[in-house]
């Protein structure tokens, strides 16, 4: 009996207090992270001018993103409380499985349609929200159907009774809600996420690249196409969201990477695993809390409001100008008021002549 007790307390203060800390706390963070992967969809899904491609790509990437999110807090609770069945448990790897790919190939097809904003390659044929519509479609197919593949083939070699465990197989379920070896997980997950990681620097710095060679173009086009110097604006503005994006996510997710390789305590990482658990505050940041997000959603459900609001922003701004060049205002009404006074001088010379020649016509 005194054996049983020994035994009873080393395993409930040495083994089990550290892991349930960590495994309760990334859940925690990952509740945190949820609201805000909801309020960035609701954003850009209510207001129609940011409800364009690229719009509808980060709400596709969020929504992914917040399925693996619950997936996840759904596998690691139901094995701590150990109330979760074999079944269910693979069911939700297999979500897991799906949604991070789906993630990380809603973010190539980011990276991917900024670098082919600034390639210079020709455009879809049709209007621009032909254009669009049928750029988004393809995005879809590629950043759904990926993902869909792989799950096909994962659940086949994991599923199937008739393939050899001489094959590398996910194994979901056996020992946790996930890879039950890392060897299965390098080959199925890690790899191809490692592989879409490169492609995304290398398109970054590509479109980098050809950002800084347009601009002796910039200096051409702010005289002669002001609007497609502000299209040009706009695109920047875009790349260096989806710049900020990839570096929450994929630097994090790198690090991961270089983890899983390179191994080490645990506590060496507890920074990136933080980092990715609170993903959804992250975009949220990056995206949705914005000055021209907030006048956006004013116009949308505020429109009174933001009317007045715009009202006055001009009139203080109209103030302000004629405050600040007073000199130049009464040079440009003393200029107004000589030019009116020649003209009606020469109107007053001119007038006996045209009278004249009127009465000199029978």
């Amino acid at each position: 009996m005194g054996n049983e007790i020994v035994t009873f307390l080393c395993i409930m203060g040495d083994e089990e207090d550290p892991i349930n800390v960590i495994y309760i706390l990334y859940p925690l963070l990952m509740v945190i992270s949820l609201p805000f992967f909801v309020i960035t969809i609701f954003v850009y899904a209510s207001v129609r001018r940011l409800k364009n491609v690229h719009g509808k790509c980060l709400i596709s990437h969020s929504a992914s993103l917040f399925m693996a999110y619950v997936s996840l807090m759904t596998g690691q609770i139901g094995t701590i409380l150990r109330t979760i069945s074999d079944e269910l448990c693979t069911t939700v790897a297999f979500i897991i499985y799906f949604s991070f790919l789906a993630s990380f190939f809603w973010l190539n097809v980011m990276c991917l349609d900024i670098w082919w904003t600034f390639s210079g390659f020709r455009p879809l044929r049709g209007s621009v929200k032909e254009r669009e519509h049928k750029k988004f479609i393809i995005y879809s197919l590629y950043s759904w159907g990926c993902p869909l593949i792989m799950l096909a083939v994962a659940m086949v070699m994991d599923l199937h009774p008739d393939i050899s465990d001489d094959y590398i197989k996910p194994k979901f379920g056996d020992q946790k809600c996930w890879f039950d070896q890392n060897k299965s997980a390098l080959y199925y997950f890690v790899g191809p996420i490692a592989f879409l990681l490169v492609c995304n620097i290398a398109l970054f710095l590509f479109t980098a690249i050809r950002i800084r060679q347009l601009k002796n173009e910039t200096k051409i086009l702010q005289r002669k196409d002001s609007k497609r110097h502000d299209d040009d604006d706009n695109n920047r503005q875009r790349f260096n969201l989806y710049l900020k994006l990839f570096l929450v996510m994929g630097v994090n997710w790198i690090m991961e990477i270089i983890s899983w390789f390179a191994g080490g305590p645990d506590y060496l990482w507890y920074v990136t695993d933080i980092g990715n658990t609170l993903q959804g505050v992250l975009i949220f940041i990056i995206f949705v809390w914005k000055d021209r997000v907030r006048r956006l959603l004013m116009e949308r459900f505020c429109p009174k409001r933001a009317m007045s609001g715009t009202a006055k922003s001009v009139v203080t701004s109209t103030r302000s100008i004629t405050r600040t060049s007073p000199s130049r205002t009464n040079t440009l009404n003393t200029r107004t008021q000589t030019q009116e006074r020649n003209s009606n001088h020469e109107d007053y010379r001119m007038k006996p002549l045209m009278d004249r020649s009127c009465n000199d016509v029978p």
